[in-house]
């Protein structure tokens, strides 16, 4: 039997993980922790010439490194996307939510048409 889950359609958390979910597999108001170091060396003009349009990289332990980020940062996105952003030619996240990949992949494979 399908589990019937709360509806989250008004939490207010845009979280950099994605929201948690519960036992039941539902998904709930509170953030998935990120793993962020206590202390990350600091970059400057003598450690980094780079000037970069889209802000610096991070590294596996989430420290901004000397190497520029390809994708522009989506701070100005009000979106709440329950299954993350759509990601545009190029890989970058764009400010349009990613549908449900598991409906959207039956409705490709029986090829329906959703209203």
């Amino acid at each position: 039997m399908p589990v019937a889950c709360p509806s989250i359609e008004h939490c207010p958390l845009r979280c950099e993980a994605g929201l948690q979910r519960d036992e039941r597999g539902c998904f709930q108001c509170e953030c998935v922790p990120t793993n962020r170091p206590e202390q990350c060396p600091a970059l400057s003009t003598q450690n980094c010439d780079k000037q970069c349009a889209h802000g610096y990289a991070k590294d596996a332990a989430g420290c901004v490194v000397c190497k520029c980020a390809k994708c522009p940062p989506l701070h100005q996105c009000m979106k709440h996307c329950l299954y993350g952003f759509e990601s545009n030619s190029i890989g970058c996240p764009v400010c349009k939510c990613r549908g449900n990949f598991i409906s959207v992949s039956i409705f490709h494979s029986y090829s329906l048409v959703q209203k």
